[in-house]
């Protein structure tokens, strides 16, 4: 995609793949709580809540605005 610069405006980066990969590690926990899968990677991280889940996909769309510029179809996409 070219984003060379993102990380330098984007301070806390999530993305639509990550949020898919915490749920279905969220999806994975036993009764008990305990992951039954190896955890790979910090991404990984089930979510305790779904406040927690919530702020990542609000994080999403926060991204969205502040990276693309205004009346781009990327920013009017997460408008």
């Amino acid at each position: 995609l070219g984003l060379f610069d993102y990380l330098d405006v984007v301070k806390r980066p999530m993305d639509l793949g990550t949020i898919r990969t915490r749920l279905n590690a969220t999806l994975s926990l036993g009764s008990s709580g305990v992951q039954k899968t190896k955890k790979s990677s910090q991404q990984q991280n089930p979510y305790t809540s779904i406040v927690a889940f919530e702020a990542d996909v609000e994080q999403v769309f926060l991204n969205c605005l502040l990276y693309n510029n205004k009346g781009d179809p990327v920013y009017m996409a997460g408008a």
